[in-house]
């Protein structure tokens, strides 16, 4: 290939992105997040158990190694947590990767409780290449609300400890 060919040829690979496209995803570099919805979240005394979310990130791009990274963001204050929808993930072409989002809480709450959040996945490298001004970063997100499951309990509080006889 001569020189004037290759020079015309990254030129055209560092335009390309630049160009709109029909679907809102770049035709050499990508990315697509999927992610199983969450069940509703047992915070009863006695089955109390986090709620795991199975999430899948597959690097788009026609060619070359990405660099995603995962971020989100969550409303679940001081009562809930979500963790594992972070990090930084090295995918090939074509492939894609798992991770588990994990969510917990403490118990008791009232069923009225719900938390949204979002799941964010950016690439910020292609081909060894930053992703920043000029090129653009490509993106997808989840998004969705964690339900507290509702569940009953009744409480018996007695404020004289001495001996009672109770008959049926």
């Amino acid at each position: 290939m001569s020189r004037k060919g290759f020079v015309v040829l990254i030129i055209a690979v560092f335009l390309l992105p630049l160009i709109p496209v029909a679907d809102a995803q770049n035709p050499i570099f990508g990315v697509t997040l999927t992610c199983d919805a969450p069940a509703e979240m047992d915070v009863s005394p006695s089955g109390y158990e986090p709620v795991e979310m199975i999430c899948t990130i597959e690097n788009t791009a026609t060619v070359g190694a990405t660099k995603i990274e995962i971020t989100n963001e969550w409303s679940g204050g001081a009562t809930a947590e979500m963790l594992g929808a972070t990090g930084e993930y090295s995918i090939d072409a074509g492939e894609s990767e798992e991770f588990t989002v994990t969510f917990s809480g403490t118990t008791k709450q009232p069923s009225s409780n719900s938390y949204d959040f979002e799941i964010i996945a950016t690439v910020t490298q292609w081909l060894n290449l930053p992703m920043s001004e000029p090129l653009p970063q490509e993106n997808d997100s989840y998004q969705d609300t964690l339900e507290i499951a509702t569940y009953g309990q009744a409480d018996l509080d007695i404020k004289d400890l001495s001996t009672r006889k109770i008959t049926a």
